[in-house]
């Protein structure tokens, strides 16, 4: 194989780094998100649809969370609440 190969072959190894290495960052974050952990860092994603999909998945992760700490604290309204009925009726 002459250099010219061997440079085209570097060239199309590099480009399918570029493209997989995100795609599996991603892949990796989705699956600990499915498994109730933390999706880690999905910053410095490329500027395609790769890229927006992550910015995408990571919004939606952050706003699940928000619901479900909004609600924990109303469940946790409800308790106190139902205390204080309960004293309220002895």
């Amino acid at each position: 194989m002459d250099s010219d190969g061997l440079t085209l072959q570097q060239a199309g190894f590099l480009f399918a780094r570029r493209v997989t290495e995100p795609l599996e960052r991603l892949t990796r974050a989705v699956r600990a998100f499915g498994a109730g952990g933390d999706i880690g860092e999905l910053s410095r994603m490329p500027d395609n649809e790769v890229g927006r999909l992550a910015a995408a998945f990571t919004s939606m992760t952050r706003e699940i969370a928000d619901r479900e700490r909004e609600k924990e604290l109303l469940a946790e309204r409800l308790r106190e609440a139902r205390k204080m009925e309960a004293v309220g009726t002895l």
